[in-house]
């Protein structure tokens, strides 16, 4: 990754673009995209003259001066860095092995504006699980073979250098964007793939992934009364990623397809210009009012699953397929008092879907959309309501764990307390074909302005008439509580 990263940055450094910098790319449907926004600084190096005859510097003094180099050096680092070390103890309350989670970790993110049109941003996480520290990851060679993959963990989710000349930016390197803002289901952010091995544990921000990618922009302020401003972004990624899921032997494995000890062979797109995504998005902002139209051509983040055979000892072994699929779609945020009002609404064409019929594969088109509000109390008490649905295009009963029409409704409410450094929340998730759902309560508390101590609970309600291959069906055994530390600096 960091070979091709070097490459595409190249783009970037030789294009000599010396205007002040632009803002990185304001979500106005995504919300919190992950970029901070960009500060034009100026970058100041002491220069140092060699002559060809030593220096008459004495030695206390070159000392001194090498100690100031290193301390200018550690403040250049450290001014814009922030550092995040977190811990996480986590318990299945149904789990076979209760402790599912020990994980502590640490994220650096750091950008800084170098002036001349020049931005950097990285953000990079390491983490250590000490939960395989366990006997029983000793087991056998499946768990064995998770500890080996899930215990030590290492991600950037960005590394990228943006470069800004008058009304347009180009951005090249490891990138996250959000398309779309909707809770409870996958719209139009159809970008950005997510790391869903711990199922919906893990917070949708830390879940998306990084890929390198090639983003242009260009900005135009209409010089109105109503002060508009329009936006068209071109993405290339031809660092195809896809959603990762948990392996066998992790404590949230679920297996593909309904099939049970399945041999998997992994089949993930490569890295290709030629077959990368393209995406295309334009904005328009006018007040409180904001609209977004996107088209894409892109790989399907989740897989689909090709019959390969049956092993001598009678193991089912099948193949993974990641397919491709357009999406023409769009969004409407409207404020309204206290009030968002927001929309979603995508059209997919050529979706993969498996049939019951040996793992077959089929195509159909698919709606997705999504509709609700949020609304916040002057920072104090905050809630949001959210309505999606996927509805199937020529479907049938063959379809294999697809329904002809999903509908989920989604709903939370947070309050604050003790000057705004304690917070309590509810959030629940209802599929209204199945009647099953998710609830969540969790609470937090910012001991200072770097610790923060939250606790969370969640729990699946299922019912047995509903099909064994929904999503809340395989998670009815995952109810847990989880504890976690977090201190910035």
């Amino acid at each position: 990754m960091v070979s091709r990263v070097r490459y595409l940055l190249a783009v970037v450094v030789t294009a000599n673009l010396v205007s002040p910098v632009v803002a990185t790319e304001s979500e106005v449907l995504g919300g919190d995209s992950g970029h901070s926004d960009v500060v034009d600084e100026e970058f100041y190096d002491d220069e140092f003259m060699f002559d060809e005859e030593p220096s008459s510097m004495s030695e206390s003094e070159s000392r001194g001066a090498t100690n100031n180099s290193a301390l200018n050096m550690w403040y250049l680092f450290r001014d814009p860095a922030q550092i995040t070390l977190k811990h996480q103890l986590a318990y299945g309350l149904k789990h076979e092995r209760p402790l599912v989670a020990n994980r502590a970790s640490i994220r650096l993110q750091w950008e800084k504006g170098f002036g001349g049109g020049l931005f950097f941003r990285a953000d990079a996480k390491s983490s250590f699980d000490g939960v395989y520290e366990q006997s029983k990851y000793q087991d056998n060679e499946t768990v064995k073979q998770a500890k080996q993959e899930y215990q030590q963990q290492n991600e950037v989710r960005e590394f990228f250098l943006q470069g800004s000349r008058a009304d347009y930016s180009i951005s090249v390197g490891q990138q996250v964007i959000v398309w779309g803002k909707a809770d409870g289901a996958v719209v139009t952010d159809i970008i950005s793939p997510r790391n869903v091995t711990e199922s919906v544990f893990t917070t949708v921000e830390d879940s998306r992934l990084g890929q390198t990618m090639i983003i242009a922009h260009y900005y135009e302020e209409l010089f109105n009364a109503s002060k508009s401003q329009q936006q068209w972004s071109f993405i290339l990624n031809p660092d195809v990623r896809v959603n990762q899921y948990a392996m066998p032997g992790h404590p949230y494995y679920v297996s593909p397809a309904g099939i049970e000890n399945a041999i998997i062979e992994q089949d993930d797109p490569e890295f290709s210009i030629e077959h990368g995504e393209l995406g295309l998005r334009w904005t328009y902002t006018e007040g409180k009012f904001d609209i977004a139209i996107m088209a894409a051509d892109v790989v399907e983040d989740d897989p689909v699953f090709e019959w390969i055979g049956i092993t001598p000892s009678f193991q089912p072994v099948i193949s993974t397929f990641y397919g491709r699929y357009q999406m023409l779609g769009g969004g409407v945020n409207i404020g309204v008092g206290n009030f968002v009002i927001k929309s979603e609404l995508a059209y997919k064409n050529n979706r993969h879907l498996n049939t019951g019929d040996m793992l077959d594969i089929t195509q159909r088109s698919i709606w997705d959309a999504a509709a609700g509000f949020d609304y916040d109390a002057s920072g104090v008490f905050d809630a949001s309501v959210e309505l999606s649905h996927q509805h199937v295009m020529n479907w049938n009963d063959s379809f294999a764990g697809v329904e002809r029409n999903s509908s989920t409704l989604y709903g939370a409410v947070g309050r604050y307390y003790n000057n705004d450094t304690v917070r309590l929340q509810y959030t629940a998730s209802l599929q209204l074909q199945n009647m099953q759902s998710l609830h969540r309560l969790e609470t937090s508390w910012d001991v200072d302005d770097q610790l923060a101590v939250s606790i969370q609970w969640d729990h699946f309600s299922t019912r047995s008439s509903a099909p064994t291959t929904s999503f809340l069906t395989q998670l009815e055994a995952l109810d847990r509580i989880l504890l976690q530390l977090t201190y910035d600096f």
